[in-house]
């Protein structure tokens, strides 16, 4: 990480998007900013646990008060503290995300990248809010992309172009939605991002981070993907191929 200033304003970092909006490269990004330190994806883990506070919480408010011991089929709901659960669950959120670097004195603020919240449509917002709570003081990072470049990258290529859109079109007015009127969420695309925009040093000034152009710059010159479909991405893939091949007939 490069030295940065270390008063940041969230604790926490959530980024919201969907497949090949070139979330990686915002992630690759946020990572070299001093205290910040955000995971890749996990498969909607975190949804897991929504879905199974969620149940417990339903189950709590229409079989607890019936429950009044052990012959009845539900006994013991009622007495499942929620709030107790919450807390585990900021653990739990703290222990996944941090894992190895859990005593990294340097982390400040943690967080990740996902690209699966259009999976959950109209419960998203009902998501985010829970996020919110067992992530601390989170800043939430709206990342989006012009959808006539995603409809026709990588595995959405395959995919009905309509359809694809359609539904990514949802889940971004969804974010715009959530986002109003909420000063810890922030939207960018990512031609903020590789276009250096006012946008992106308004997103550094969001986080509490001085803005510094280097780090821009050499985050943009390394590929982040795993499968780049644009000619300039694809070079530098190749420059490091290149390179790699070099150094192992130098080393032989």
């Amino acid at each position: 990480m490069d030295a940065q200033q270390s008063n940041l304003n969230f604790d926490s970092i959530l980024i919201v998007t969907y497949g090949r909006s070139g979330s990686t490269l915002l992630q690759g990004l946020l990572n070299q900013l001093d205290g910040i330190f955000v995971r890749g994806e996990n498969g909607d883990a975190f949804g897991l646990l929504w879905a199974m506070y969620r149940r417990l919480a339903i189950l709590k408010r229409e079989q607890g008060t019936y429950v009044k011991g052990p012959s009845k089929p539900w006994y013991g709901i009622g007495a499942v503290k929620l709030d107790v659960l919450l807390g585990q669950m900021r653990e739990m959120a703290k222990s996944i995300i941090l894992a190895d670097q859990k005593d990294n004195p340097e982390i400040l603020c943690y967080g990740f990248k996902e690209i699966r919240y259009h999976y959950h449509k109209e419960l998203l917002p009902n998501y985010l809010d829970f996020l919110s709570v067992i992530f601390p003081r989170p800043a939430i990072i709206f990342n989006t992309r012009d959808l006539s470049d995603v409809v026709r990258s990588g595995w959405w290529a395959n995919s009905d172009p309509e359809g694809v859109r359609q539904e990514l079109s949802a889940a971004e007015k969804q974010f715009s939605d959530y986002a109003a009127g909420k000063s810890n969420c922030f939207e960018i695309t990512y031609e903020d991002i590789v276009g250096r925009t006012e946008k992106l040093r308004d997103l550094f000034a969001f986080l509490g981070v001085e803005y510094n152009d280097e780090i821009v710059q050499r985050t943009l010159s390394k590929p982040h993907s795993i499968n780049p479909t644009q000619a300039s991405v694809k070079s530098l893939f190749n420059a490091r191929q290149v390179d790699a091949v070099n150094r192992s007939r130098r080393q032989t």
